[in-house]
């Protein structure tokens, strides 16, 4: 497209995600992805025989976590907001159903910048670590106990 044909018909259309969208699309995913959560956890039974399971949320260079959501002990999903980082939730041993799928995720402030970092532990070993860098920027961390 020319200089010209811009000037007649406009500029071309910017591609990508409004802001909006982005933040339909995080609560979809938290949602489907917290509805799985839920149905696997219920679906076993109790008793993770001692293991120790931590989530926790860490931000850099002027990161703001809006919102968290993760898997709670009940099984169920939990979610908070405006807390302060480092975030953590460590779920007394054995709360945690067997075959739980774990799931946590958390959102960086849409006029923060700077990166979000989520970890699940499982007995002190990572077992998932995902890092977003950004404005509205999601980190999602998903580990299951085998």
């Amino acid at each position: 497209m020319t200089v010209e044909d811009q000037l007649e018909w406009g500029a071309p259309e910017r591609r990508g995600w409004s802001a909006r969208s982005r933040r339909l699309a995080v609560a979809t995913t938290v949602i489907v992805v917290g509805a799985l959560v839920l149905y696997e956890t219920q679906h076993h039974p109790k008793g993770t025989v001692g293991r120790h399971i931590a989530y926790s949320v860490t931000g850099r260079e002027g990161a703001r976590v809006v919102g968290i959501t993760f898997a709670t002990a009940e099984g169920s999903t939990g979610l908070t907001s405006n807390v302060p980082m480092p975030w953590t939730y460590v779920p007394k041993p054995n709360e945690i159903p067997t075959r739980a799928s774990l799931y946590l995720a958390a959102q960086n402030d849409t006029t923060a910048s700077g990166s979000i970092t989520c970890t699940i532990t499982i007995d002190g070993a990572i077992a998932a670590k995902n890092t977003s860098q950004g404005a509205a920027s999601v980190a999602t961390c998903m580990a299951l106990i085998k």
